[in-house]
């Protein structure tokens, strides 16, 4: 199994807020996995492969509109 970030991880490397990485799971633009037991709030953990991919489109969709 891949390595699994916090959602404040995230935020740090994408350089955004948490609410941010919050806003693009909810909008299933970012696959995270919930990793809480009680169900009351989420706990949201992003695997590596899923946090690698978005890079990768974001990075792309950059390129064609510059290009």
């Amino acid at each position: 199994m891949s390595e699994l970030h916090s959602v404040p991880a995230v935020a740090k490397m994408l350089g955004v807020t948490r609410e941010t990485v919050r806003i693009l799971i909810r909008e299933r633009k970012l696959r995270a996995i919930d990793v809480s037991t009680q169900r009351v709030m989420p706990r949201w953990r992003i695997p590596d492969e899923s946090l690698q991919a978005f890079v990768r489109a974001r990075a792309n969709i950059e390129e064609s509109v510059h290009a």
